[in-house]
Parts: structure tokens; sequence; C-alpha cells
């Protein structure tokens, strides 16, 4: 083999060099990352359930335009499927920062809020989503929520008439109703679509008797209620329950189990159930359970 002096070596080795070099220059530039394609790939890993991935996603697209709201609302709605409220709260005030006027952001804070306990904060939201137009039956059914929390029964039964024909204003128009009016309220259920919840209530009003007293009627309503964890709804009926019969001891049993459930206090309602029916062993058991918690 013959020897190459060191020179040639040299030159060929630097030849090289400079070859690479201007094939590198003259290589088109790396394409800029598009916001479009970090979203897209944020709704696919997010609908793998991979929220992770989505979330290193998204901040990758907020970081591209500081103007577009986009990556934040699909944050934020991450997080509410999550049940981090306080992380959605951020997320949703960030896209409002980025877009005022933005429904989906200011539907987006309404939920969060409401899902903390914020009730009053988040009737702001909502309004102001009334207000832009294109939100209005969410909303005034997310105001009804939050008055519903706040155990404000008018304000609510108000703002879910105005709220639309969808299923679930429908179904808190018809819970509302039901107890004052069981005519009405089965007639709005019936107009419904089936949904378990639906099914359930209208089975438990077809295991009435017939004839039922108003104040039966109101007790079995909240007591159904109550199953299905309608805590707010279950109040209302059982206090129009006890309006009719203010001396029955199982009302004021259930009564007080559903105060607790809310947070209220709920010592008297067991101890007047206890007055009334020394015997009835479900007070005992409910005001048990409230004493645990």
């Amino acid at each position: 083999m013959p020897a190459f002096p060191l020179r040639w070596v040299v030159l060929l080795a630097l030849a090289l060099a400079t070859a690479a070099c201007a094939a590198a220059r003259s290589a088109p530039p790396a394409p800029p990352p598009d916001i479009a394609g970090r979203l897209a790939e944020a709704a696919r890993l997010s609908e793998e359930r991979a929220y992770s991935a989505a979330l290193a996603a998204l901040a990758e697209a907020a970081s591209l335009d500081a103007a577009n709201p986009q990556p934040y609302l699909a944050e934020g709605e991450i997080y509410l499927k999550q049940h981090r409220w306080e992380l959605a709260e951020t997320a949703f005030q960030a896209a409002l920062n980025r877009d005022p006027q933005n429904i989906a952001a200011a539907l987006g804070m309404g939920e969060a809020l409401l899902r903390q306990g914020k009730h009053v904060a988040s009737r702001n939201y909502w309004r102001q989503a009334i207000a832009l137009g294109e939100g209005r039956g969410e909303g005034w059914r997310g105001l009804g929520r939050a008055y519903l929390a706040a155990l404000d029964y008018p304000a609510a039964g108000e703002a879910f008439a105005r709220a639309g024909d969808d299923a679930p204003s429908q179904w808190y128009r018809a819970a509302l109703t039901l107890p004052t009016d069981p005519v009405a309220g089965r007639a709005q259920l019936a107009q419904m679509p089936p949904s378990p919840r639906r099914d359930y209530l209208l089975a438990a009003l077809d295991a009435l008797p017939a004839g039922p007293s108003p104040g039966e009627t109101a007790f079995q309503t909240g007591v159904a209620l109550m199953q299905l964890e309608e805590w707010e709804l279950a109040h209302h009926a059982l206090d129009i329950a006890l309006q009719h019969n203010p001396d029955d001891a199982r009302t004021w049993a259930f009564a007080g189990h559903v105060r607790a459930a809310l947070g209220l206090p709920a010592l008297q309602a067991f101890q007047r159930a206890q007055k009334l029916d020394p015997s009835l062993a479900l007070t005992l058991y409910f005001q048990g359970l409230y004493l645990r918690q």
C-alpha cells in the first residue's frame, strides 16, 4: 500500500471539512415548530389520557404564539378532566389574559370556580359568557348551577328556565318543579331523552301509591334525588316535604343526612327526628355518620 505524505493527508481532511460546512450551509433551515401541529398532538395525547405529554405539548404551543389562547384553553380542559380545579382556573385565566372576550375561557373559568365552591365569583364568568352571546345557553345553565350550589332555588329556577331545551337544563327544571307540581315535573322528565338519573327518578315516582299526598311526593322525590347524590336538589325537595309534614320523623332524618352532605348544620334535624320517633333506627344511623365526620 503506497504511503501518502502527511501534507496530503492534512489537505484531504481540510477539504472534506470544508465540503461538509458548505453542505450544511446550503441545506434548507429546519421549519419552525407548528402551533397547529402541537395543538393537534396535544388533543391526540389527551384523548389517549397521556395528560402529562399533552400538557408538555401545550406548553410548547403556548410559547410559539403569545397571543393565541387555544393552548391555555386546552390545558384548562385537561385540568378539569383531572379535577385539578385550581390549575384549571389558572389556565383559563391565562386564556382570558390573551383574549378577554373568549367565550370558552369564560365558561371554563365559571366551571373551575364553581367546582372550588366559589359560587359568587363563578357567576361573573357565567354572566360574561351570556353577554358574549354564543355561550348564552351554557352560561345560563352554569349560572343556575351556581345559584343551586348556594341553595338559592328561585334564582336557580329562573336561570334554568332561560338555559334552553338541552337535557341537563331540562333535568334541573324538572327536579326543581316536581316537589311542588308533580304533574308538570313528570311531563318535563318525559320530554327528556332517557338517562340513568331521569329513569331512576321516574321509577321512584311510579312506585308511589295512587293519589299520594303532596308531602309524600316531595319526600319520595327528595329521597330519590339523595340516592342520586343530587344533594342541593334533594335538600330543596325535603324542605318542601317538611312544609307539608313538619312532624314526620323520616323526613327530618333524611333532611339531616342531606344537610350533613352539604356541610350544613344537621344535629338539630336529627334531634327533631328522635323526638318525634325515638324508635326510628334510620335517625341513629344517619346521626352516627354525621358525628363521625
